[in-house]
C-alpha cells in the first residue's frame, strides 16, 4: 500500500471509528447517511489527487474502503458488522462510477449517487440478509 492510500485510509478509519462511535452514542439520526457521504467525499478526494488513470483510481478506492472496513472492527460503540459491510460495498459502488467513466467528474458523480443510494438501501438490504 502506498503513502497516498495509507493517508486517506487512516483518515477515513478515524472518522468511521471515532465520529461513528460518538454519533452512535448520542443516537444522532441519519448518522449512517452522513458517514456514507463522508466516505464518498474521501474516496473522491483520494482518487482525484492520486490517480493518474482508471485502474489506479479503482485500486485506491478498493484499498481505502477495505482498510477502513477492517479497522471498523476496532469501534468501541455501535454495531460493527453492518458498517463493515456498508463501507466495503460503498467502496465497490464508488469504483463502478470510475470503471464506467474514469477518474472524471462524471465518474465520481455517478459513484457518489450510488453511495448515497446505498446509504438508504443499506438499512434494508443488509438487515434482511443478516437477520
Amino acid at each position: 500500500m502506498d503513502r497516498h492510500a495509507v493517508k486517506f485510509a487512516a483518515g477515513l478509519s478515524a472518522v468511521e471509528v471515532g465520529l461513528g462511535s460518538l454519533l452512535h452514542g448520542f443516537h444522532i439520526p441519519f448518522r449512517g447517511n452522513f458517514l456514507s457521504l463522508n466516505q464518498g467525499f474521501v474516496l473522491s478526494r483520494a482518487s482525484f489527487t492520486g490517480a493518474e488513470d482508471r485502474s489506479r483510481g479503482i485500486s485506491l478506492t478498493h484499498t481505502i474502503s477495505l482498510t477502513a472496513a477492517s479497522l471498523k472492527s476496532l469501534s468501541p460503540a455501535g454495531k460493527v458488522l453492518h458498517p463493515m459491510l456498508g463501507i466495503s460495498i460503498q467502496g465497490f459502488l464508488f469504483s463502478l462510477g470510475q470503471l464506467l467513466f474514469g477518474v472524471t467528474w462524471l465518474g465520481h458523480s455517478l459513484g457518489m449517487v450510488m453511495v448515497a443510494l446505498w446509504a438508504i438501501v443499506h438499512m434494508f438490504a443488509v438487515g434482511w440478509i443478516l437477520n
